[in-house]
């Protein structure tokens, strides 16, 4: 049975990974669009409100089928014992960070170009790592480099931002 379900659980895994990043890109795209005119209307909001309902939905899928797997491997007699690498347990930690960040930006508690750097960051940190393992770094190396890649994140998104504002005439619908 673990022959059929192990694979399945992995796949699935990967799958919630692709589209969580996906989906982030997509929502970072449409508010820096969103905000170019300096005003968000009202089918924007519902955009990109439909857009973090879908990230709420990959982050949730990944947080059930982690412990899944976490379980598989760990309760079988042949497993390679992945559960134990600081890669399993740092994508763990970027899921936490999203669910946090995500309750953070609802509330407005973060500002948007924070928050979307962490969220996207955390996705492309799981997808990464699901794709192509820790690559030999430990926990703390990981969580250097994520930290690293948040504020990158946030520089590049708030210069696309300010592109944005400053090329789009003020008459035009963009």
């Amino acid at each position: 049975m673990t022959d059929v379900v192990y694979p399945l659980l992995i796949d699935l895994h990967a799958l919630a990974a692709l589209l969580g990043a996906g989906i982030a890109l997509f929502a970072e795209y449409g508010r820096v669009r969103a905000l170019a005119d300096g005003v968000m209307d009202e089918h924007e909001r519902v955009y990109l409100t439909r857009l973090g309902r879908a990230l709420a939905a990959s982050v949730l899928a990944l947080l059930i089928v982690n412990p899944l797997l976490a379980l598989l491997e760990y309760g079988s007699p042949f497993g390679s014992e992945r559960v134990l690498t600081a890669a399993f347990w740092f994508e763990n930690t970027l899921i936490l960070f999203i669910i946090f960040d995500l309750w953070l930006m609802a509330k407005r508690y973060v500002p948007l170009w924070f928050g979307g750097a962490v969220s996207l960051s955390g996705y492309l940190g799981i997808l990464l790592l699901t794709f192509f393992g820790g690559v030999g770094l430990g926990y703390f190396g990981m969580c250097v480099l994520y930290a690293v890649g948040v504020f990158v994140t946030g520089g590049v998104l708030e210069y696309a931002h300010i592109l944005t504002r400053t090329y789009v005439p003020k008459d035009s619908p963009s």
